[in-house]
């Protein structure tokens, strides 16, 4: 029994396709989420808490800290760490959200947090006791770029809802008490 020309074309192409489908069955996870998040378009930033927003500024502000060796003013440290926390997929003002605390602020007028201006500009190298030195904290001041002269000045009286939190100059972010 002798073929034609188009069947053995069409024999061709089956066993290119079984072969191309064995071929990429191992990377079907990831082509399927390169597929739905390429045409996904970008994201909201949804906020799980004060404690998590805290992580990801201490992700932004260890990666200033690669950048530059020092803290960051005091003056304008959100207007520095903003540059940090950017993603491809984040939409600016998702950014914005992140240097909020959802308890209080709502990342367009309201942040919640303060930064300490007792290490503002500080090589990093200079600061003593990393593990206990807070750098961004809750704060009662809910303005942009919000700093105390003294560390922790403005940690709210009555604690909020999940306790009053604190990022570290060690990188890590917990919970603190007032003094």
């Amino acid at each position: 029994m002798r073929l034609s020309k188009g069947k053995w074309v069409s024999l061709g192409c089956g066993i290119v396709l079984i072969g191309l489908a064995v071929w990429l069955y191992p990377f079907r996870d990831v082509l399927w989420f390169y597929l739905t998040e390429s045409f996904r378009g970008k994201r909201e930033f949804n906020p799980q808490g004060c404690m998590q927003n805290l992580k990801s500024l201490g992700q932004a502000q260890n990666l200033y800290l690669e950048a530059n060796d020092a803290y960051p003013p005091a003056e304008r440290w959100m207007d520095e760490l903003i540059l940090y926390l950017h993603a491809d997929d984040i939409t600016r003002e998702s950014q914005k959200r992140k240097l909020a605390c959802p308890d209080v602020g709502d990342g367009e007028t309201t942040f919640g947090y303060a930064f300490n201006g007792e290490i503002s500009s500080l090589w990093s190298d200079k600061v003593q006791n990393t593990a206990a030195t807070a750098v961004i904290y809750d704060s009662e001041k809910l303005d942009w770029n919000a700093f105390d002269a003294k560390a922790l000045d403005s940690l709210p009286k009555k604690e909020r809802k999940t306790g009053n939190n604190a990022l570290f100059a060690d990188g890590h972010a917990g919970r603190v008490k007032r003094k």
